[in-house]
């Protein structure tokens, strides 16, 4: 009785830990440490490469070594030096069997098979630590509120219409989309969803973290989102660990990143788990950690939640003198507050309502583009765009 009483607790235990969100630490890079250093995966394999360090035994330092990390085998494995010099904060991706690397307006790619580089077409912007995703069938790269689209089979790139001006931190893609965490005000953080179509980032929720973050960095494992770290200043660090779950459409904090916290760190995503490696709190690292979400063998969920809602039409729009906002589904009782920016993030006017409408007056504001949010008992529930002649 008691052996079957303590096997018992051993897979009580054994699925309690199972279904939580756990970081575990893997095999250190066998090499310097560093910041600043570029990361992508391809297959069950990751790279790790390139950084920087400010001081020490090296002095100030570039690198343009690549190393290739094995999850079957938890090892490392040196790749061939990048062909020029070395660099940090540069840009990096992955399509396909093949990874990019650029810094500048110096761009190759590596094919791990052959274990080569090939200089490619030179981008339209300076390659500087610039956010990357795969979208669709090309790589949508984001330099801050600019739009930038490379296709592999024809390398070659393009720029990408964007009427909105928001600043991304980290970007993220789920079934074909694109999400980002970012602001409008630096104070008011969203987590939006790219619309294609107005070319336009949607607002689905408020980032409950501190306001103020740097260096966050994001996964998308079993179709919800995990950001991680953050920081209050360029300077700072932290270790902060969120969850949104789709199917909730909610946030839930979770266990603290199981490393020293850290800035200017990379990741890479393999066989649904996350990987953060490198970075600096004063002391370079060279660790490597993964993030396991719970759940890692059951389905994907693939319905995004359906928010509260409600129909926001500005009209006329533009206009010049006054704007009526829309609230036709907002019953009476309610009260829905509006807050509204200018393109540079400011806040320039914000009021309550319990009618039906909010009623915004040209007044002393400048002509030119608005964005506005409504919420309701401080959670987003829409944001939309109007202008003044």
């Amino acid at each position: 009785m008691k052996s079957i009483i303590l096997l018992f607790l051993i897979v009580q235990n054994y699925c309690l830990f199972a279904n939580i969100e756990e970081w575990n630490q893997k095999a250190n890079l066998p090499a310097s440490g560093r910041h600043g250093a570029i990361g992508f995966s391809i297959g069950n394999k990751g790279y790790v490469g390139m950084g920087h360090i400010n001081s020490g035994p090296l002095g100030n330092q570039n690198f343009n070594d690549l190393w290739e990390y094995d999850v079957a085998t938890n090892s490392w494995t040196q790749k061939a030096d990048y062909p020029t010099e070395g660099f940090h904060y540069g840009t990096s991706f992955s399509h396909e069997n093949m990874g990019y690397i650029g810094y500048g307006h110096e761009f190759y790619s590596f094919s791990p098979i052959t274990n080569t580089y090939t200089l490619l077409q030179t981008p339209l912007i300076a390659l500087h630590n610039n956010t990357t995703v795969n979208y669709k069938d090309a790589i949508l790269l984001i330099d801050y509120t600019n739009f930038y689209t490379y296709t592999p089979e024809t390398d070659s790139w393009s720029l990408y219409e964007n009427d909105d001006y928001f600043y991304t931190q980290v970007v993220v893609e789920r079934d074909d989309k694109v999400y980002a965490i970012g602001y409008r005000n630096f104070y008011k953080w969203i987590l939006a969803e790219w619309n294609p179509v107005t070319h336009y980032w949607d607002s689905i929720s408020y980032y409950p973290d501190t306001i103020n973050q740097s260096h966050i960095c994001g996964f998308e494992l079993n179709g919800n989102f995990y950001f991680s770290l953050g920081a209050e200043s360029d300077l700072g660090t932290g270790n902060a660990n969120w969850k949104y779950d789709f199917n909730l459409g909610n946030w839930e904090r979770l266990k603290d990143f199981g490393g020293a916290g850290r800035r200017y760190y990379t990741t890479f995503e393999i066989e649904n788990k996350g990987y953060i490696c490198t970075g600096t709190n004063g002391t370079n690292f060279r660790n490597l950690w993964e993030l396991v979400p719970k759940d890692t063998t059951g389905e994907q969920n693939t319905n995004k939640p359906t928010p509260k809602s409600i129909q926001s039409l500005p009209y006329p729009n533009p206009s010049t003198s006054t704007i009526t906002i829309d609230l036709s589904q907002n019953p009476d009782e309610l009260v829905y507050s509006i807050t509204i920016y200018n393109l540079q993030g400011e806040l320039v006017d914000s009021k309550s309502t319990i009618g039906n409408q909010f009623v915004i007056d040209k007044n002393n504001l400048s002509s030119g583009l608005y964005i506005y949010q409504i919420t309701l008992d401080n959670e987003l529930i829409t944001t939309n765009k109007f202008q003044f002649f």
